[in-house]
């Protein structure tokens, strides 16, 4: 971070540029994408050290398009940046909320129980703020959740869930 203030304006939300990109890029062109990552993927925060917000900003369009290309232990691993963000208090991102990113990587790393924790303090989160594109979001993400894990009752709690996000 030695020169921030130098380089104070556009520089601290590079990030989340290329961020945006990978993710869109992921849905239509999976090799640009992964180009688009690899060339980039040193930006993207390192635990415990200190970062620009919006390397922060990027871990979610990272995750989800991770997750898009099949890159399910890739996305995994970013689950202990999502639990970094909680600990030094950021509730939410330009993206949404810090609990509801965990719960993805939470359940990309098959974690389910942390996974239910993160969606269930997101929905909650969301509900208070009130955040009702992230009420969405939650429901959506926890239904995924549910129907990669695959216990009893999940597939009918997924069709509750993604029933109530629909009209939102």
């Amino acid at each position: 971070m030695e020169g921030s203030a130098e380089r104070f304006g556009i520089e601290p939300w590079r990030d989340i540029f290329w961020a945006d990109q990978f993710y869109m890029t992921a849905h239509t062109h999976p090799s640009r994408a992964l180009a688009i990552l690899e060339a980039n993927a040193g930006a993207l925060p390192v635990p415990g050290q200190p970062a620009f917000a919006g390397a922060w900003d990027a871990l979610r369009p990272v995750l989800v398009g991770l997750l898009r290309l099949g890159e399910r232990a890739r996305a995994a691993a970013l689950y202990p940046l999502f639990l970094e963000m909680g600990q030094m208090g950021l509730v939410g991102d330009m993206v949404g909320l810090t609990e509801v990113g965990a719960g993805i990587a939470a359940a990309a790393a098959a974690r389910w129980e942390d996974a239910e924790r993160h969606f269930e303090n997101g929905l909650g989160m969301a509900n208070e703020q009130p955040h009702v594109p992230e009420q969405a979001d939650v429901r959506y993400w926890h239904a995924w959740m549910l129907l990669e894990r695959r216990a009893a009752g999940d597939v009918e709690r997924a069709r509750l869930l993604l029933a109530e996000a629909m009209p939102m």
